[in-house]
């Protein structure tokens, strides 16, 4: 697997496992995000990103996710492993830039305790905002 890529087997798509994590899973969230994950029987970390419709038109649902998956894609080896996770984006995550919302994000999983050390959490979060 590469470094940097997200692959197809990284994506949650199953209907079965959105509806584990939204069952099972525990919750963290903040003014932009909310995020939902599960522990995985699998050796990676497997990812969605749900925006509703109501967010807004096709283009600024698509915007906000592939700046969500670049997010996750520049910062995957610093999370722990085994884990499903979901995000959605709420409204506020309308006006964010990207740095906000980077900040947003890392924020969630730092609160969630995903990061693999706490090396990361302090000075690598610090730094990478």
């Amino acid at each position: 697997m590469k470094k940097y890529g997200f692959t197809k087997k990284e994506r949650l798509c199953k209907q079965k496992d959105f509806k584990r994590i939204m069952l099972q899973g525990r919750l963290a969230f903040n003014k932009c995000l909310k995020v939902r994950y599960a522990t995985s029987e699998k050796a990676y970390n497997r990812w969605a990103v749900a925006v509703s419709s109501k967010f807004g038109n096709a283009v600024s649902r698509n915007r906000l996710k592939r700046r969500i998956r670049e997010i996750i894609r520049t910062n995957k080896e610093s999370f722990r492993r085994s884990y499903d996770i979901i995000i959605f984006p709420k409204n506020e995550a309308r006006n964010a830039d990207f740095w906000m919302l980077k900040q947003a994000f890392l924020s969630q999983i730092l609160n969630a305790f995903l990061f693999s050390n706490f090396r990361f959490q302090v000075i690598g979060f610090l730094t990478n905002i």
